[in-house]
């Protein structure tokens, strides 16, 4: 958790406080290079298919600064992907040269659209998705549509665009 929590002490959480745990951790035992191997250096196949299929159909808006992607069901399916490969996709889009905040668009039901949004500091990803009655925190926030996906992708882009422009 403390490795996942910090980005691998990346992230703005990461403290003093932090790296004092992960050497208890380490100091009692934790095989800290195997943890890490298994959570944030081992891919299945279909998690690299799909990165691969997000790059191929992302959107850039405001100059670069923010990205979207919508990624239908179909394309899920399709490519056997799992929760586990699907976890922090929206922090894969985030980590493009220039994204200030990235935001992933899924099919959460047939008139519901599930918005997860990443950004980097200076970047409140809550406040985009209380736009939507959702939340989160800056770093990190998620919300729901309730449209199907290609009709909340337009009314997450005009959002996102007014509230870059804010």
């Amino acid at each position: 958790g403390v490795s996942t929590d910090t980005g691998r002490f990346l992230y703005a959480n990461t403290t003093a406080h932090t790296f004092d745990v992960a050497g208890d951790c380490a100091h009692y035992g934790a095989d800290v290079f195997e943890w890490n191997r298994k959570i944030f250096d081992t891919n299945s196949l279909a998690k690299l298919k799909l990165q691969a299929w997000v790059v191929e159909h992302l959107q850039f808006l405001c100059e670069g600064r923010i990205v979207m992607c919508a990624l239908p069901t179909t394309v899920e399916e399709e490519l056997g992907v799992d929760e586990d490969d699907l976890n922090n996709l929206s922090g894969f889009l985030r980590s493009i040269e220039g994204v200030c905040v990235a935001a992933l668009l899924r099919n959460a039901g047939e008139d519901n659209t599930k918005v997860s949004v990443r950004s980097i500091p200076g970047y409140n990803a809550a406040s985009i998705c209380e736009i939507f009655g959702g939340g989160g925190h800056a770093g990190a926030a998620g919300c729901s549509i309730r449209k199907p996906l290609a009709e909340a992708t337009a009314e997450l882009e005009a959002a996102l665009i007014k509230w870059e422009n804010s």
